[in-house]
C-alpha cells in the first residue's frame, strides 16, 4: 500500500486503512479526543486548537496570546530579582544556596508593602512608607512601572469577562495565594489555634461581606461564633483545595461564599438571597472599602493566639511573587481566552461539559471515560494544572534524560525552515534571513515600551518565553515547584540544554526570520498586495476583518495600540499561533491526553511532544491545506536540509559525514509526523529510545568505565550537559570517535608537544 494512502487514511479517516486508523485519528491529540467525544466540531474549534485546519483564533490561542503578553510584562520583575539577590550569570549556580534565600526574604517583604498599599489606596488613606532596604524598593518600583495589574485587568474586561466588570484596580495589586500549608503548620493540629486563625480569616470576610454576617447569625450567637464559623469553612475550602490538584490562586470567589453559607445551614434560597444582595458591591467597586471587586485583604492585621503569639493573614499567603503571579497569569490569560469565545465565566465551561457527559448516560464504561477526559480539559481550559504531579525523583530523572539525549535539537530545528519555506517562499525567507539574526544576537531585552509595532510585540513576547530562568517556578504540567534547592538546581540545568545544544538559538532566529515577513505582508495589505490577503485568509481572517485590518494600518501603520481592541487582540493570536506552526511550539490541546494528562506518560515518552508538533502542524496541515502533493512538496522542501542536518550530526559524532546519510535523512523528515516511527523501526531496527527514568542509570556505568579507560568521548557522551553541548561535540568531532581523544589533544597541544619532545630527548 501506498505511503501516501496511508497519510490519506491518517489524516482524513477515509480510504482503504480509514477504519482501521479511527481510534487513532482520535487520539492523536487532545483536539481530537475532544472532537471524538463532545461530537460538536463547532465547539472543538472554539476551545481548542485546530492550527491544521487553519483555525488560530481558538480559546487557547487567545489565552497563549494573552499569556505571553503577561510574561513579557513581568519579566523586569524576574530580572530585578535577579539582580537584588545576586543571581546572574553563573551565579546562578553558585550562590543558589544564599541567593535563594536572599530573594525569597525580599519578596515577602514586598509583597507585604504591596498588599498594604493596595489596600490604602482603595481605602483613600497614605501611601505606606517604603521598606528600609534598596533591593527591595527596587522590586516594588519594578512591578508597579510594569503596570501588569491595570494591564491584565484591562484584557479581563475586554474580553467580556462576568467578574471583570466594574473592576478596579491599581498597579500595586497582587493576587493573593492562600497557602494551606503555611496555615496548617501554624495550626499544628491544636483545636483552639485553629479556632483562632478561624475567627482571624472570618473576621476580614466578614468586614469585606456585611451582609454573610447578617446571614449566618443565629439566634443567640455571639460574634466571635460566627466569625469563627464563616472562616471554619474558609479554611475547610483551602484544605479541599490543598487535596485538590485543580489548585489554582485562590480568594473569597462566588462559589467559596456560597459554600461558606451552604455549611452553616443556610437553605438554597437564603443562599441566593445573600449572594444577590452581595452582587452590588461587585459592581461598585472601589467606592469604599466594603464595596470592591477584589477583597483587600489586611495582610499585616494582628491576631492573638492561645499560645500568646500572633497571626496574621500574610503568615498564611504564598509570598513568592514570581510563582504567584506566574500561577495567577496563567489561570487569567486561559479565562480571557475562554471569554473571547463567549464563554465569560466558568458556570459555562461546567454547564456545557455536562452537556456532553449527558449523552454518555446508560454506559457507565464511557460515561466515567468521558468524565475524567472532561475534568482534565476543562482544567487544562482554565490553566490549572492537569493530571498527577511528576515526582521529585521522576523530574530528575527527566532533566538528566534531556541532558543526555537532547543534543541533536539544535541541528534538527534547522530543519524547521521547510515550513517557512512552504509557507512564505523562498525569496521571502532569503530575503528576510539575516534578519533574524538580529534575534540571536539581541544582548538587551525587548521591552514592551520598546516593541510598538505588533510583529515586533509579537517577536518579543516569543523570544521572552524562552529565556533562561534563575528561578524555575512551574513545571510543564503547570504544577508549581517545590522549594527544594536540589530541584531548583536540577532545573536550571535542564533548562540549560536549548542553548547548550543551540536549539533556542536557531529558534530566535527563525522567529525574527518570520516576524520580518509578517511584518512585510501586514504592510502590503493597503498596498493592494495579493499575497498578503492570501496569507491572512490562510490563517482564518475572514474578508470582513481583513478589510478592518487594512484600514487600520492604513490609518495608524503596525502601531496595534492604536488599533481597535478586538481588532488588535484577534491579529495576535493569529500572528502567535500562526508563528507556532512554523517555528514549532507545542501548545495546550496539541499532543495525546496520555502525555497532556499523566505524569508517567511524559516522563516514558519526553521527546514524543516533538513528534505530536510535527504530524499535526507538517503532516496534517498539509494535507488539509494541499492534499497528498502538500505533503510530497513538503517533503521535498525539508529533504536537503534534513541531508545538512544528518551530515552535521555525523561530523558532530566524528563520524564520515555521509555515514548511514540516506536512513538518517528520511528518520528525521518532520513531515512523517508518527509515521517517524515505524520509519525508525522499518529503516534502522529501533522504536523509540530509552525511557527517560532509566538514561542517567544506564549512563553512570558507561561513565565509569570510559573514566577508568580514559576514553574522553564515553565520558562526554555520558557526562549530563557535556553531551548536549554543541561546542563540546563539535571538539570532539574535529578529535574523531575512535575514543582515543586524549591521546589526539595531546599530539595537537602545545603542551603535549613540549612532554614529547622531553621524552624523545
Amino acid at each position: 500500500m501506498a505511503l501516501l494512502d496511508i497519510f490519506k487514511g491518517a489524516t482524513q479517516g477515509t480510504g482503504r486503512v480509514g477504519k482501521a486508523v479511527d481510534y487513532l485519528k482520535s487520539n492523536m491529540s487532545v483536539t481530537d479526543e475532544f472532537r471524538a467525544i463532545a461530537k460538536d466540531d463547532e465547539l472543538t474549534d472554539a476551545l481548542l486548537p485546530s492550527t491544521y485546519k487553519g483555525v488560530h483564533d481558538s480559546a487557547t490561542s487567545y489565552g497563549t496570546s494573552a499569556k505571553l503578553a503577561g510574561e513579557q510584562e513581568l519579566d523586569g520583575l524576574h530580572t530585578v530579582l535577579d539582580r537584588v539577590s545576586g543571581m546572574t550569570g553563573i551565579n546562578r549556580v553558585t550562590n543558589i544556596v544564599e541567593g535563594t534565600a536572599l530573594r525569597n526574604i525580599q519578596q515577602e517583604k514586598a509583597a507585604a508593602y504591596l498588599y498594604d498599599a493596595y489596600r490604602a489606596e482603595m481605602d483613600g488613606l497614605p501611601t505606606p512608607a517604603l521598606p528600609n532596604d534598596a533591593g527591595v524598593q527596587q522590586v516594588i518600583k519594578v512591578y508597579q512601572e510594569s503596570n501588569y495589574a491595570p494591564n491584565v485587568a484591562k484584557r479581563m474586561q475586554d474580553s467580556g469577562m462576568d467578574s471583570a466588570q466594574g473592576l478596579k484596580t491599581s498597579s500595586s495589586w497582587l493576587p493573593v495565594q492562600h497557602d494551606p500549608h503555611k496555615v496548617f503548620r501554624v495550626i499544628g493540629g491544636d483545636e483552639n489555634k485553629f479556632k483562632a486563625v478561624a475567627r482571624a480569616y472570618g473576621d476580614q470576610i466578614a468586614e469585606q461581606y456585611p451582609a454573610l454576617l447578617k446571614s449566618l447569625t443565629k439566634a443567640g450567637d455571639s460574634v466571635d461564633t460566627v466569625l469563627e464559623r464563616i472562616g471554619s469553612q474558609f479554611l475547610n475550602n483551602m484544605k479541599r483545595r490543598m487535596q485538590d490538584s485543580s489548585g489554582g490562586v485562590l480568594g473569597t470567589t462566588k462559589e467559596q461564599l456560597a459554600d461558606i453559607l451552604k455549611a452553616a445551614g443556610a437553605d438554597d434560597d437564603v443562599v441566593n438571597t445573600t449572594l444577590r444582595s452581595l452582587a452590588p458591591s461587585m459592581e461598585k467597586a472601589g467606592e469604599s472599602k466594603h464595596l470592591r471587586a477584589r477583597i483587600g485583604w489586611d495582610m499585616n492585621r494582628p491576631y492573638s493566639m492561645p499560645d500568646g503569639s500572633t497571626f496574621r493573614i500574610l503568615d498564611g499567603v504564598n509570598t513568592n511573587l514570581e510563582q504567584v503571579l506566574k500561577t495567577y497569569n496563567n489561570t487569567i490569560s486561559a479565562r480571557v481566552g475562554l471569554a473571547k469565545k463567549g464563554f465569560t465565566n466558568t458556570g459555562q465551561i461546567t454547564e456545557r461539559f455536562n452537556k456532553i457527559l449527558d449523552q454518555y448516560q446508560g454506559d457507565p464504561l464511557q460515561y466515567s471515560k468521558a468524565k475524567d477526559f472532561l475534568a482534565n480539559t476543562q482544567n487544562l481550559l482554565l490553566g490549572r494544572p492537569v493530571g498527577d504531579m511528576e515526582s521529585a525523583t521522576l523530574q530528575v530523572a527527566s532533566t538528566a534524560a534531556r541532558a543526555l539525549h537532547l543534543k541533536n535539537s539544535g541541528i534538527y530545528n534547522m530543519i524547521d525552515v521547510a515550513n517557512s519555506i512552504r509557507e512564505f517562499g523562498f525569496t521571502a525567507i532569503m530575503k528576510n534571513f539575516s534578519k533574524g539574526f538580529k534575534s540571536v544576537l539581541l544582548k538587551e531585552d525587548i521591552t514592551p515600551a520598546q516593541a510598538q509595532t505588533i510583529t515586533d510585540i509579537i517577536k518579543g513576547r516569543l523570544i521572552n518565553e524562552g529565556k533562561m530562568r534563575s528561578v524555575y517556578t512551574h513545571l510543564d504540567s503547570s504544577y508549581q515547584t517545590t522549594n527544594s534547592l536540589f530541584l531548583q538546581g536540577v532545573n536550571t540545568v535542564g533548562q540549560s540544554v536549548k542553548f547548550l545544544n543551540g536549539s533556542e538559538f536557531v529558534r530566535r532566529q527563525h522567529l525574527g526570520m518570520i516576524a520580518g515577513i509578517q511584518g512585510e505582508l501586514l504592510e502590503g495589505l493597503p498596498k493592494g498586495n495579493a499575497k498578503s490577503v492570501e496569507y491572512l485568509k490562510g490563517i482564518g481572517m475572514s474578508d470582513v476583518r481583513i478589510a478592518e485590518l487594512k484600514a487600520a494600518i492604513d490609518k495608524d501603520g503596525l502601531y496595534d495600540s492604536l488599533w481597535p481592541t478586538d481588532l488588535a487582540d484577534e491579529v495576535a493570536a493569529r500572528l502567535t499561533s500562526s508563528i507556532d506552526t512554523l517555528a514549532l511550539q507545542v501548545r495546550k490541546g496539541e499532543t495525546p491526553s496520555f502525555l497532556a494528562y499523566s505524569s508517567v506518560g511524559r516522563v516514558l515518552f519526553p521527546y514524543f511532544t516533538f513528534v505530536a508538533a510535527s504530524h499535526n502542524k507538517i503532516l496534517r496541515k498539509e494535507y488539509e491545506r494541499n492534499g497528498a502533493s502538500g505533503i510530497a512538496m513538503h517533503m521535498l522542501t525539508a529533504a536537503p536540509l534534513a541531508y545538512i542536518a544528518a551530515s552535521m550530526v555525523n561530523l558532530t559524532s566524528g563520524k564520515d559525514p555521509f555515514e548511514d546519510i540516506n536512513t538518517k535523512a528520511m528518520s528525521i523528515l518532520p513531515t512523517l509526523g508518527y509515521f517517524s516511527m515505524p520509519v525508525n523501526f522499518g529503516m534502522r531496527g529501533e522504536f523509540g529510545g530509552t525511557p527517560a527514568p532509566f538514561a542517567i542509570i544506564n549512563s553512570i556505568p558507561k561513565l565509569v568505565e570510559s573514566a577508568a579507560t580514559g576514553n574522553l568521548e564515553g565520558m562526554v557522551k555520558n557526562s549530563p550537559v557535556l553531551a548536549v553541548a554543541l561546542p563540546v561535540r563539535l571538539v570532539m568531532g574535529v578529535l574523531g570517535g575512535d575514543g582515543n581523544a586524549f591521546e589526539k589533544v595531546a599530539k595537537l597541544s602545545p603542551a603535549g608537544a613540549l612532554v614529547r619532545q622531553a621524552g624523545e630527548e
